[in-house]
Protein backbone atom coordinates (compact mmCIF):
# COMPACT_ATOMS: atom_id res chain seq x y z
CA UNK A 1 0.00 0.00 0.00
CA UNK A 2 1.43 3.53 -0.96
CA UNK A 3 2.15 6.26 1.89
CA UNK A 4 -0.70 8.37 -0.10
CA UNK A 5 -3.31 5.74 0.29
CA UNK A 6 -2.52 4.71 3.38
CA UNK A 7 -2.45 9.10 4.54
CA UNK A 8 -5.96 9.05 2.84
CA UNK A 9 -7.64 6.34 4.86
CA UNK A 10 -6.01 7.94 8.26
CA UNK A 11 -7.50 10.95 7.44
CA UNK A 12 -11.08 9.77 6.07
CA UNK A 13 -11.20 7.72 9.46
CA UNK A 14 -10.75 11.30 11.58
CA UNK A 15 -13.25 12.53 9.39
CA UNK A 16 -15.50 9.95 10.19
CA UNK A 17 -14.88 10.32 13.96
CA UNK A 18 -15.10 13.77 13.91
CA UNK A 19 -18.41 13.23 12.33
CA UNK A 20 -19.80 10.75 14.93
CA UNK A 21 -18.86 13.12 17.17
CA UNK A 22 -21.11 16.01 15.88
CA UNK A 23 -23.72 13.33 15.96
CA UNK A 24 -23.20 12.76 19.88
CA UNK A 25 -22.96 16.55 20.69
CA UNK A 26 -26.54 16.71 18.28
CA UNK A 27 -28.68 16.11 21.58
CA UNK A 28 -28.65 19.46 23.11
CA UNK A 29 -29.54 21.68 19.97
CA UNK A 30 -32.33 22.85 18.13
CA UNK A 31 -34.23 20.84 15.45
CA UNK A 32 -32.47 23.20 12.31
CA UNK A 33 -28.74 22.77 14.13
CA UNK A 34 -29.19 19.10 14.05
CA UNK A 35 -30.63 18.68 10.40
CA UNK A 36 -27.62 21.48 9.44
CA UNK A 37 -25.43 19.38 11.80
CA UNK A 38 -26.31 16.13 10.06
CA UNK A 39 -26.71 17.04 6.76
CA UNK A 40 -22.61 18.30 7.00
CA UNK A 41 -21.98 15.02 8.49
CA UNK A 42 -23.27 13.41 5.37
CA UNK A 43 -21.36 15.54 3.67
CA UNK A 44 -18.53 14.83 4.97
CA UNK A 45 -18.58 11.46 4.71
CA UNK A 46 -19.40 11.55 1.02
CA UNK A 47 -16.46 14.07 0.47
CA UNK A 48 -14.45 11.83 2.66
CA UNK A 49 -15.20 8.88 0.42
CA UNK A 50 -15.27 10.38 -2.90
CA UNK A 51 -11.44 11.44 -2.68
CA UNK A 52 -10.34 8.05 -1.98
CA UNK A 53 -12.48 6.30 -4.16
CA UNK A 54 -12.09 9.14 -7.17
CA UNK A 55 -8.66 10.88 -6.14
CA UNK A 56 -8.34 14.63 -5.29
CA UNK A 57 -7.67 16.57 -2.31
CA UNK A 58 -9.24 15.23 1.30
CA UNK A 59 -9.23 18.38 2.81
CA UNK A 60 -10.86 20.24 -0.15
CA UNK A 61 -13.88 17.35 -0.94
CA UNK A 62 -14.46 16.89 2.75
CA UNK A 63 -14.83 20.58 3.37
CA UNK A 64 -17.38 20.98 0.05
CA UNK A 65 -19.17 17.80 1.09
CA UNK A 66 -19.29 19.11 4.58
CA UNK A 67 -20.45 23.09 3.11
CA UNK A 68 -22.60 21.42 0.64
CA UNK A 69 -24.52 18.87 3.43
CA UNK A 70 -24.90 21.72 5.50
CA UNK A 71 -26.78 23.59 2.88
CA UNK A 72 -28.68 20.94 2.09
CA UNK A 73 -30.08 20.32 5.80
CA UNK A 74 -30.91 23.65 6.13
CA UNK A 75 -32.97 23.95 3.15
CA UNK A 76 -34.43 20.59 4.27
CA UNK A 77 -34.91 22.09 7.49
CA UNK A 78 -36.81 25.64 5.97
CA UNK A 79 -39.02 22.98 3.64
CA UNK A 80 -40.18 21.41 6.34
CA UNK A 81 -41.13 24.49 8.57
CA UNK A 82 -43.89 25.21 5.67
Amino acid sequence: MSPQVSSLKRSAAVALVLSAALFTSACQMTQTENRVATGAAIGTGVGAAASILGGGGLLTNTLVGAGVGAAGGWLYDQAKKK
